[in-house]
């Protein structure tokens, strides 16, 4: 019987090369949004600018707001390779459940800038700094991961309600639309913000393992098994 397995592992594993490739453009929003390792000068020579560490001061930022989206990568292979045992649908369920993680998991852990309390420049304050910099491409992007996610548990009820005969057409259109619009949502985030670009490939691939599930509908049985 055809299994999910081998596609939902190359996909996770691709999600992980592509956030690590990704990751290095997480350090121009770090440094030069957020300033973080960075002070404002108020008096001397260094008034009303940023003086920052050099780039090997920003290797642990970088390394801390990554492994969120390696994480959740990594807990959804295990899964996957588990499925041999159990319905690969439970391998879809934890990927539909960790989809925004890595998105959120930005935000989490840059939302300790807004926390700061040291000088900034004239009309500034530390939570308007994130909110701009990093909230606001937090919540598109994980608001298209949810629609993704919810998307595809639409889609396999829709699948079922057809097979009983009960389907609707305008239930069945109801998936299509709401991938659309979390699709368009989920990149507009990464656009927004490209040091989001990462979470948003990760976040991808966790829903792209969701979806394979829907092209081996039989796989999802419990009852099944491969010989």
């Amino acid at each position: 019987m055809t299994s999910p397995r081998v596609p939902s592992v190359l996909i996770l594993l691709g999600g992980m090369v592509l956030a690590v490739a990704l990751a290095p453009i997480l350090i121009l929003p770090v440094r030069e949004q957020l300033h973080v390792n960075c002070h404002y000068g108020t008096m001397g020579e260094g008034a009303g600018s940023w003086m920052c560490a050099d780039g090997i001061g920003y290797l642990m930022p970088g390394a801390g707001i990554l492994v969120g989206s390696i994480l959740a990568l990594l807990l959804a292979l295990l899964v996957v390779l588990l499925s041999a045992r159990v319905a690969p649908r439970d391998a879809a369920t934890t990927a539909r459940i960790l989809a925004p993680a890595p998105v959120l998991w930005v935000g989490l852990v840059t939302g300790s800038t807004a926390l700061r309390s040291d000088p900034l420049p004239p009309q500034s304050s530390w939570p308007a700094l994130w909110w701009e910099t990093i909230g606001i491409a937090v919540m598109i992007s994980a608001a298209g991961a949810v629609l993704l996610a919810l998307a595809t548990t639409s889609g396999a009820a829709s699948r079922s309600g057809a097979g009983r005969g009960s389907g609707l057409g305008g239930r069945r259109a109801l998936p299509v639309v709401g991938a659309a619009i979390g699709a368009v949502l989920l990149v507009a985030g990464g656009l927004l913000q490209p040091g989001l670009m990462h979470a948003a490939a990760a976040s991808g691939a966790l829903i792209a393992v969701a979806w394979i599930v829907r092209l081996f509908p039989h796989a999802e049985q419990p009852g099944l098994r491969t010989a």
